[in-house]
């Protein structure tokens, strides 16, 4: 289901942009947009970690994965830009970024 779900995201989003930025419907929208949509499952009940051959050094803990996600770029301050937002639900993350660049 994440392909379908990040493809629905990025169209969305992608329609809404240029619907919000167009003058009006005659127009051509003035930029142009790249949407990025990430899925990060969270991994779910507990998960014994083991600290080699002695299986009295396991350790049971929640499984959760960690994320960095960085983006940078070299265009014009006042036309151009990006924007990132990361949604938390109960089992995953949806980490949504969005870059313009002014025609």
């Amino acid at each position: 289901m994440t392909e379908t779900w990040n493809t629905n995201i990025i169209n969305g989003i992608l329609r809404q942009l240029i619907s919000e930025s167009t003058p009006s419907p005659t127009a051509q929208c003035p930029y142009k947009y790249a949407v990025n949509s990430t899925i990060i499952q969270h991994a779910g009940g507990a998960r014994s970690v083991s600290g080699g051959d002695d299986d009295s050094a396991s350790v049971t803990s929640q499984a959760r994965r960690g994320m960095h996600s960085a983006c940078g770029g070299y265009w014009n301050a006042e036309k151009d830009g990006m924007w990132a937002y990361k949604h938390t639900l109960k089992d995953m993350d949806v980490v949504v970024s969005i870059i313009w660049i002014g025609i």
